[in-house]
């Protein structure tokens, strides 16, 4: 399993489960990219010319960013539904490509 591998298999682990507070694993290279990954994109966003241009590029495109309440992953259950119902749909519209 590559980094980039690891790295979406968290995201889905963290989308369903809500964020672990430790994460325990062996020194496998993927596992060790992707601390060293995530610690780099954590020191990019903590930049205040990062969140500057975020809010920026946002503003400029009329985007509203809105977060859930920290350790609340249950409020987003409602869109989560609302996209399970629309794959189904889209699934037995075309037949399960």
């Amino acid at each position: 399993m590559s980094t980039e591998d690891f790295i979406a298999t968290l995201r889905r682990f963290i989308a369903r489960r809500g964020h672990p507070s430790i994460i325990s694993s062996d020194n496998g290279t993927n596992f060790t990219g992707t601390n060293n990954k995530l610690c780099e994109l954590y020191k990019l966003v903590q930049q205040p010319d990062h969140q500057n241009s975020v809010t920026l590029f946002c503003q400029s495109k009329e985007i509203q960013w809105k977060f859930i309440p920290p350790a609340s992953p249950y409020h987003g259950g409602l869109w989560e539904s609302n996209i399970k119902s629309a794959k189904g749909i889209l699934n037995k519209v075309t037949g399960d490509m």
